[in-house]
């Protein structure tokens, strides 16, 4: 678990340090940099999908990574044992990330030489991760020009247990790694997790019988569909046309329950959900046991799932808001906690009243 972090020259975040509960839930303005705290610690999540940095940070230019631009400093994120340093080099970007003093990976990152609608995604890569005698090469299909990198052949003995998941829809589910949780950021072995993890398995299916329609599996084609009954006829679907808000259910749920003793991060897991999939999203949340999480949302009945659930203790609510064009953090203390749950105070509703306190 994480115990205390700290973020330098990160985008909005000139220099920002807290220490994080169990579940961290953080509110705020639109703006303020919730999405940039999460982003920060989720560079670790990097090793999952090295060549595609967009997928985890949203940025035009690596320039944007830094604070005001200002590429004359190090980007520098801490947490525990482990460190992230993103150095500006020629003219693109040096990132290491390290556990104590071992490097875990470490690239040149430069920007695309010819703009176009894969931007984000086509940035020339350069690097390696170390411990080669047990990693595999692998062929990027998708940066521009075709890289070459080495992957773990036994992939979750090095990967990073901090996760970043953002909700994506796709058409093909292509990933095959054997990892045993769902892949950051968009859970491209979604499909093959359900295959071959039976409780996972089970609590998909669980969420589709709600609506009366039954999981059918097809192994050789590694592909998922549903299925519903018609008098004595048999029609399946597409999982890739059912609907968003059951796929979210779905990669939110998953991502939680294929995890243990891992950092999770979300980025409005509540969006185009349903009320009960939220209460449902919420309670899971609260009563998992064994990982931590970041959270950061706009959504009242979310946050007060979650502390309607949470064990005493194992929740802080961070309200995020500028200063000098700076992201700031600040801590609701217990009282303003109760006064949230028990006199049903709307925490968004009332944001300049916490951040006046």
């Amino acid at each position: 678990m994480i115990k205390k972090v700290r973020i330098r020259n990160f985008k909005s975040i000139k220099d920002l340090e807290f220490k994080p509960a169990k579940i961290n839930v953080f509110i705020g303005e639109p703006n303020t940099g919730k999405s940039n705290i999460l982003e920060a610690i989720g560079l670790f999540s990097l090793l999952y999908d090295p060549d595609r940095p967009g997928a985890f940070v949203r940025f035009r230019h690596l320039s944007n990574l830094f604070h005001d631009e200002n590429m004359e400093e190090k980007i520098k994120i801490t947490f525990n044992n482990k460190k992230i340093e993103i150095t500006a080099k020629g003219e693109g970007c040096y990132i290491c990330l390290k556990q104590g003093r071992d490097k875990l990976f470490e690239a040149n990152y430069y920007d695309p030489k010819v703009p176009g609608p894969r931007e984000y995604d086509a940035f020339e890569f350069e690097g390696y991760l170390p411990g080669q005698r047990e990693y595999s090469l692998y062929k990027s299909k998708e940066a521009q020009p075709q890289i070459k990198m080495v992957l773990p052949a036994r992939p979750e003995k090095q990967m990073s247990p901090i996760k970043f998941y953002r909700y994506r829809p796709l058409m093909r589910f292509r990933e095959t790694q054997p990892f045993s949780f769902l892949k950051p950021p968009n859970g491209e072995n979604l499909a093959t997790l359900i295959h071959t993890h039976e409780t996972l398995r089970n609590v998909v299916s669980n969420i589709f019988e709600q609506y009366g329609y039954q999981l059918l599996l097809k192994p050789h084609q590694l592909e998922i569909e549903i299925v519903k009954k018609t008098g004595p006829i048999l029609i399946s679907l597409p999982y890739t046309l059912v609907a968003d808000t059951l796929q979210r259910q779905v990669f939110f749920m998953l991502a939680i329950k294929s995890n243990k003793d891992s950092v999770l991060l979300f980025e409005e897991p509540e969006a185009h959900a349903f009320p009960r999939h939220i209460k449902t999203l919420a309670e899971t949340i609260a009563m998992d046991k064994t990982n931590q999480f970041f959270i950061a949302t706009h959504n009242p009945y979310l946050l007060r799932s979650i502390m309607e659930k949470a064990p005493k203790g194992s929740l802080n609510i961070y309200a995020t808001y500028m200063k000098d064009y700076q992201t700031r953090l600040k801590l609701l203390d217990r009282k303003t906690m109760e006064d949230i749950f028990v006199k049903d105070l709307d925490p968004f509703f009332n944001l300049e009243r916490f951040l006046e306190e």
